[in-house]
């Protein structure tokens, strides 16, 4: 039953009931007054309801981005900390291009040297064949 239902009601019963219109009229005030009243307290419950969830989703959601922040920071930091390494790898590899360098070119050093000992070690075997043959014709002719 709605309110125009109500009201329609109330006109019958007054126009009908003559002596207890004033008692009847004033029940249906009340249960017209209790009816609107629980309409409101219901739709207020609705509209708390619904807040509630709002502020429940937005709580959430609060959470969801703190918690980002906090693995976005630790990325941060472990990214920062990867640049410190690689840095420090990057001054080590230069200075170990520098013993490279150094080894590289005594390595180079080496080889030459080898070759100059090669070629002593040939010149070396000649004079001590002529030595020998010239020593050996002398004590043998």
């Amino acid at each position: 039953m709605d309110a125009q239902d109500d009201a329609a009601e109330l006109e019958v019963s007054s126009h009908t009931q003559g002596g207890s219109q004033e008692s009847h009229l004033k029940f249906k005030e009340d249960t017209l007054s209790e009816a609107l009243s629980r309409l409101f307290l219901n739709v207020a419950k609705v509209a708390q309801g619904e807040f509630q969830e709002t502020s429940n989703v937005l709580q959430l959601l609060e959470m969801m981005n703190n918690r980002t922040t906090i693995e976005y920071n630790n990325e941060g930091d472990f990214a920062s900390g990867l640049r410190v390494f690689v840095e420090k790898l990057k001054q080590k590899n230069d200075a170990f291009s520098t013993y490279l360098k150094e080894i590289d070119e005594i390595d180079r050093e080496v080889t030459e040297l080898e070759a100059v000992v090669s070629t002593l070690d040939n010149y070396t075997n000649t004079l001590e064949a002529k030595l020998r043959a010239t020593f050996w014709d002398r004590t043998f002719s």
